[in-house]
C-alpha cells in the first residue's frame, strides 16, 4: 500500500523510533519520476535508511498491510491479511490480536487466499466518542467504519452501480471522501494466481479505484475513477499539488507496462471538492 510517509510490501514490522511523526515502514520502496511515471528503485534505500536505523518489533506473520499509527494511545494497529487478523502493538505491551476475524466472517471466507482487513485510515468524522477508523476488508467486499471502544462496524460502500465490489485494498482519506482500489485479491482462492482475465468471482467486472463520501447515509454510492490499471493496490492523495498516487503491483504480473518491476506508480490531477472528486491521468 502506500501512505503518507511510504510506499511498499511488507512482511515485518519495523519502527523508525525517532522520526516525528512516528513512520512505520514493513518494506520500503524509494521512489523516482522519470517522464511523469513513478517506479520502484530499491537503489535508493540508502538515502533512506542513513539517518534512521529501522528496528523490527513483530515477528512470524503473513502478509502484512494497513499500519495506521493511534496517537492517543499509542498504539500500532495493521492487518494480517491471510490470517484474517488485525493486531495492536505498543512499547509497553508488544504485539496481540486486537480483533479477529477482521475482513470477514461469512460462509463464503473458507478457502478464500486473503480474506482479512487491508488498509486502514483515520475517520476525521467519527460520531462515537471513542474514536473510529475506516477498514478495508477483502472478504467482505466493503470499506467499513470500525468503532474503536465498541468494535462496532457498519458499512461505507459495498458496492458499484448496484453490483458487489470485488475486495476493497487500500484508501487515502481527505474531508469527507474515501479513494479506495478495488483489486480481485481478495476474491483469489489458495494457490490461485491472478492472471489478466476478469476473476470469474467478480461480479463488478473491472478493477476500480474509486471514491465514496463517507459522511453520507451508508451505503453510500461509489464513483468509478478509474478503471484501466491492472492491479490497482496503495493510494495517496496530495492536496498541495492535487495529485493522486496509485501503485499498481507488479510481482509476477501480466501486464507489460511493469517492465519486470516490484511496483509501478499511476499519477492523476485530482479536484476534490465538497461536491465531487474527478481525476485526469497525467503519468
Amino acid at each position: 500500500g502506500i501512505n503518507a510517509e511510504y510506499m511498499g510490501h511488507f512482511l515485518s514490522v519495523y519502527f523508525f523510533s525517532n522520526m516525528k511523526p512516528v513512520q512505520i515502514v514493513f518494506l520500503l520502496l524509494a521512489v523516482v519520476v522519470t517522464d511523469g511515471v513513478v517506479e520502484g528503485d530499491r537503489q535508493l534505500w540508502g538515502n533512506i535508511f542513513a539517518q534512521e536505523t529501522p528496528e523490527q518489533i513483530v515477528y512470524n506473520l503473513q502478509l502484512t498491510e494497513g499500519p495506521l499509527w493511534l496517537a492517543s494511545s499509542h498504539r500500532l494497529l495493521f492487518s494480517e491479511v491471510p490470517a484474517n487478523r488485525i493486531h495492536a502493538w505498543t512499547e509497553a505491551g508488544g504485539a496481540e490480536v486486537w480483533l479477529e476475524p477482521s475482513g470477514t466472517d461469512g460462509p463464503d471466507r473458507e478457502g478464500l487466499a486473503e480474506p482479512g482487513s487491508n488498509g486502514l485510515a483515520h475517520d476525521p468524522n467519527c460520531p462515537t466518542e471513542g474514536g473510529c477508523i475506516f477498514v478495508c476488508q477483502h472478504g467482505a467486499h466493503r470499506v467499513a467504519r470500525l468503532e474503536l471502544t465498541s468494535r462496532k462496524v457498519t458499512t461505507v460502500v459495498d458496492s458499484y452501480g448496484g453490483v458487489r465490489l470485488n475486495s476493497p485494498n487500500d484508501m487515502a482519506v481527505h474531508g469527507d471522501w474515501i479513494l479506495f482500489t478495488d483489486p480481485p485479491y481478495g476474491l483469489m482462492l489458495a494457490g490461485e494466481v491472478d492472471g489478466p482475465q476478469v476473476n470469474p468471482r467478480s461480479l463488478v467486472g473491472h478493477r476500480g479505484v474509486y471514491a465514496v463520501r463517507a459522511s453520507v447515509a451508508a451505503p453510500a454510492a461509489a464513483t468509478l475513477l478509474d478503471a484501466s490499471i491492472g492491479r490497482p493496490n496503495g493510494i495517496a492523495y496530495s492536496a498541495a499539488t492535487r495529485r493522486l498516487y496509485v501503485s499498481e503491483c507488479c510481482q509476477g504480473s501480466y501486464n507489460a507496462s511493469c517492465l519486470g518491476g516490484i511496483a509501478r506508480f499511476h499519477i492523476f490531477a485530482a479536484t476534490v471538492t465538497t461536491a465531487s472528486v474527478a481525476v485526469r491521468r497525467v503519468g
